[in-house]
């Protein structure tokens, strides 16, 4: 990614480090996005550190962390196990009875992936410097099921559903409509992933 970026963008600016011991001074950015990171880490409390560190006074922070309160997950698995049910039915009959080799399934993962309430996230975000300015949900669907494909398909639909009300609607009205949607408490908890904006004082003092 790292090199696609730099042919990309014709520049040298793109660096790997490790989150927890970000290779960068003090009061280095005005931002830092951090997406897809926190919940694979051991601890929240080092990478919090060192964004808070790297900033500058004043400066914002947006960071992504897999929602407890989903049930997405929980239907995902459930996808996962009623497949590999189903899946030697229909190895049976397409592979084996014609004489052929079924395909070797993936390898599960075995990588730990936290998730977060996000009452207790902003606490932890407080505790850490941080003051929580918005938050918005994002993710809908299954993404380890071979089930997916009826998500991607109702997304599909979706999308040409949505130009069609453009046209009728304009793109202002929807694009106020999807803000709403997913800043609203009653919805958000339903979401695959949220993501928080962050700012933070260089007070000295943990807000």
């Amino acid at each position: 990614m790292i090199r696609y970026a730099s042919h990309r963008h014709k520049s040298c600016r793109f660096r790997v480090g490790d989150a927890e011991s970000i290779p960068f001074e003090d009061d280095t950015f005005d931002a830092v996005v951090c997406l897809g990171v926190i919940e694979y880490l051991a601890d929240d409390a080092p990478a919090l550190s060192e964004i808070r560190r790297v900033l500058k006074p004043g400066g914002s922070a947006v960071v992504s962390t897999p929602s407890a309160a989903s049930p997405l997950p929980r239907m995902d698995r459930l996808c996962v196990q009623l497949v590999a049910v189903v899946r030697p039915l229909y190895h049976l009959v397409k592979y084996r009875l014609r004489g052929q080799r079924p395909p070797v399934p993936p390898t599960a993962s075995t990588v730990t992936i936290r998730r977060y309430y996000l009452g207790k996230w902003r606490r932890t975000l407080r505790s850490c410097g941080f003051t929580c300015e918005e938050s918005v949900c994002h993710g809908w669907g299954w993404y380890r099921s071979e089930l997916g494909f009826v998500f991607d398909f109702v997304c599909r639909g979706a999308a040409l559903s949505r130009r069609g009300l453009e046209r009728c609607f304009g793109r202002a009205p929807l694009s106020r409509a999807k803000n709403v949607l997913v800043r609203s408490r009653l919805l958000s908890w339903l979401a695959w992933e949220q993501i928080v904006r962050l700012s933070v004082l260089k007070s000295g003092i943990l807000m």
